[in-house]
């Protein structure tokens, strides 16, 4: 089963986060089926090139790609930005903190990300069989597990049953 992470944000938490990426959203999977796709913001003094040293250091051959988003590099955030946000049926006040805050940057960030993983299915001939979102100040403090995917409906209703019961119950 392959598994790909699209991993995104900015820097500034990654560091304390990190373990627990690895603890529980690598190690919790079949390694060698594990693909990262990184597109992050460099919002630290350190450069890019040493961000992405220590990323390779900690993610290891797991990381396939490290994006590095700034609006240097992609100028053409600010009208896609624009465009979004003219065809939104909210509050001015609510755009211009869209505008101004990472809200929308880190789901941009997002679709560069999961064009990365594309391009990477089309060149290997495969497709991933689950793909994750994971944020660089997100903590996962359980493994991601998947076992439930491969139930049966049998299953599936076995434990709606379940489910039900605890709602009634509580």
């Amino acid at each position: 089963m392959r598994r790909a992470v699209l991993l995104t944000g900015a820097l500034r938490t990654i560091r304390k986060t990190m373990r627990f990426f690895k603890r529980n959203v690598l190690c919790a999977q079949e390694k060698h089926d594990v693909a990262v796709f990184a597109c992050v913001q460099n919002d630290t003094g350190e450069s890019e090139e040493a961000w992405t040293e220590w990323l390779k250091s900690e993610i290891g051959p797991c990381l396939v790609e490290v994006l590095w988003f700034s609006l240097d590099k992609f100028p053409g955030w600010v009208a896609h930005r624009d465009l979004q946000l003219d065809h939104m049926v909210i509050d001015e006040g609510w755009k211009g903190y869209l505008r101004n805050s990472g809200s929308m940057i880190e789901y941009y960030q997002l679709q560069l990300a999961y064009m990365k993983m594309c391009r990477a299915e089309e060149t290997k001939g495969f497709r991933y069989d689950y793909v994750i979102r994971a944020r660089t100040d997100s903590i996962f403090v359980k493994p991601v597990d998947f076992h439930w995917l491969d139930w049966s409906e049998e299953e599936i209703a076995t434990r709606w049953g379940m489910v039900k019961e605890e709602m009634r119950v509580s």
